[in-house]
């Protein structure tokens, strides 16, 4: 059994620890809310020391910079209601590099033609505008870059709905210059994802075809063209996006109506487009939210992007 003498002197011992703590911080000259090494203290836990002010911890190092913008809830909270908007569509319109070539549009052709794009359940403005991005690497391993970039188009919204749309789509126009990136096009989604040592496959299913051929437009002789992702098209040419997108005089005007439109006359009137208009309409989130749209910037991951902009 163990002595009545051991057990005292091992009470003793614990309860020493914090007055023998105390006195050799007094003995070495630190207040009582100063840190001492643990290692002068038997049975002391030292307080973990804070991060000094001047280094705070470092967030999001691979998230581009516009999207960490959009990620500050401080500035752009208001626009995270109206988880309402069901796909998304890029158009992208090639400027040639030789000005007797023709002008082209990219598209995907897993089966059918299709735009760059995706998704079907309902989100907010923000996720869809990132996720919008994402589609355009997923699926033509496309990236808007400071070399490519000639102008991008405000975003728009078509509730309008053509066959297999379930609800309405956020659409955006880039106009980029050609260059070494078109012969590297290609679909991660029917083809290979990348995961460590091995950089996947983006399948050469990804092309860019005339926006017009005989006098005809795309969407009149492209047979092979998806119905959902025609229609969208029709939209956006019959507003005057696609033309007006190639000229740098024409293409300011398509944002006298703001960072976020529609061309769907039922749509201006419901009350959660009106309140994202309204609220995009300020000084402050326009301009922020222009920049995000507009900047060349490559998509993080899906999962990172989800965690900064769903939680």
């Amino acid at each position: 059994m163990i002595s009545r003498t051991l057990i005292a002197i091992v009470l003793f011992v614990f309860d020493a620890g914090p007055v023998l703590a105390a006195r050799i911080k007094r003995s070495k000259g630190v207040s009582d809310v100063g840190y001492i090494d643990a290692s002068d203290v038997p049975f002391f836990r030292p307080r973990p020391r804070p991060q000094p002010a001047s280094h705070p911890p470092r967030q999001h190092e691979d998230v581009p910079k516009p999207l960490q913008v959009l990620a500050d809830r401080s500035k752009f909270g208001e626009i995270y209601c109206c988880p309402n908007i069901n796909h998304v569509a890029a158009y992208i319109v090639v400027q040639p590099a030789d000005p007797a070539a023709p002008v082209t549009t990219i598209l995907q052709n897993p089966g059918q033609y299709q735009a760059l794009g995706g998704y079907k359940a309902p989100q907010t403005l923000p996720y869809k505008a990132s996720a919008l991005r994402s589609e355009m690497y997923d699926e033509g391993n496309v990236v808007v870059t400071e070399e490519n970039l000639i102008r991008a188009s405000p975003l728009y919204i078509k509730a309008s709905k053509e066959p297999g749309q379930i609800g309405p789509v956020l659409l955006q126009v880039f106009y980029l210059r050609e260059g070494p990136w078109l012969n590297k096009t290609g679909s991660w989604e029917f083809g290979r994802r990348g995961v460590g040592a091995d950089p996947g496959w983006a399948n050469p299913i990804v092309h860019a075809l005339p926006l017009e051929k005989d006098g005809q437009g795309i969407e009149t002789y492209l047979h092979n063209f998806r119905p959902v992702d025609k229609g969208a098209f029709k939209w956006l040419k019959e507003g005057g996006v696609i033309d007006n997108i190639q000229s740098e005089e024409k293409a300011s005007t398509l944002w006298e109506d703001g960072v976020l439109q529609t061309f769907d006359d039922f749509l201006k009137g419901q009350g959660w487009f009106q309140k994202l208009q309204n609220s995009l309409a300020k000084p402050g989130l326009k301009d922020d939210f222009k920049y995000v749209i507009t900047s060349p910037w490559k998509p993080p991951g899906k999962q990172k992007m989800g965690a900064l902009l769903l939680r």
